[in-house]
């Protein structure tokens, strides 16, 4: 726990290659930029299995802030009630040429734009897996707010089996800033006002989306949205912050092959996938024999 006038109130990396953190816990960090964690020009960086809790950014990037980096990797961390008076409560990525996200749990972060994740990146990134729930934004993006440079460099975006729920305060789930080229496959979208924003000179593409709850409409904008295999209902979550699904949820069987074996568990998926990061797998009923007494 430290706070400082800077970058990285937790731990800043420049110019560090090949580095993995592993199994750490990032708590009550404050600084300017990167309240928990803080990169810069640094190649191969992963950042696996850890919890990056209740940090505060004076600017951007309240839980990691990430920039001028060559690969990034993020799987299978929790980072939540983090917050930033800019951009990016949970996670701000920039400038940064290879970022993949998997099976990340981003929840209750809390900026200005991009309460849960802020992208703004010329390079091509994933996002694979992941929860983005309960993230707030004053101005836009209150789960999600994905942009780029130019239309000469855009920013292309492949997000793969995602649950983006109950984002409240601007009212907008995911936001599509300028320059941005996005498809999107088998995404349970829940519990906003508008579920996606595709703002002119962008584009979506969604596929097998399970939409959801979604107030004023599911998706708006002045940009191209193309969506196709479109499906309602409750996607039946666990509830009380738990996003897994339970039985009878509309997201069960209901996607398309997109290339994920596992889900954020890493539990198996199955030829007909599961909508949103969790597969709720197969449910085994046992009958016992009735033997009547005589």
């Amino acid at each position: 726990v430290q706070s400082v006038g800077g970058s990285g109130g937790g731990l800043n990396l420049y110019d560090s290659d090949d580095v993995t953190l592993s199994g750490n816990t990032v708590l009550s960090n404050t600084a300017s930029y990167g309240g928990g964690l803080y990169l810069s020009d640094s190649d191969d960086v992963t950042l696996s299995g850890n919890t990056v809790l209740s940090n505060t950014a004076g600017g951007s990037g309240g839980g990691l802030y990430a920039t001028q980096a060559v690969t990034l990797t993020l799987m299978g961390n929790t980072i939540h009630h983090n917050a930033a008076t800019a951009i990016g409560g949970g996670i701000v990525v920039t400038y940064t040429s290879v970022v993949d996200l998997q099976a990340n749990r981003i929840q209750s972060n809390d900026a200005t734009d991009g309460g849960g994740l802020y992208v703004f990146s010329r390079a091509p990134f994933t996002l694979t897996n992941n929860i983005v729930a309960q993230n707030k934004a004053t101005g836009t993006g209150d789960g999600l707010w994905i942009g780029g440079y130019s239309p000469v460099t855009m920013t292309v975006g492949l997000l793969r089996h995602n649950t983006i729920a109950d984002n409240g305060n601007s009212g907008v789930g995911v936001y599509v800033g300028m320059y941005a080229s996005l498809r999107f496959s088998n995404t349970i979208v829940a519990g906003h006002d508008v579920g996606i924003t595709v703002t002119a000179s962008s584009s979506a593409v969604l596929s097998y989306t399970l939409w959801y709850s979604n107030v004023v409409a599911n998706w708006g904008g002045a940009g191209v949205i193309i969506h196709s295999g479109d499906i309602t209902g409750s996607p039946a979550f666990v509830g009380g912050g738990d996003y897994h699904i339970t039985t009878g949820s509309a997201a069960i069987d209901a996607g398309v092959d997109a290339g994920v074996v596992t889900d954020i568990d890493g539990e198996g998926r199955y030829a007909s996938p599961d909508i949103g990061a969790d597969e709720l797998g197969l449910q085994w009923s046992i009958y016992l024999p009735l033997v009547l007494r005589q």
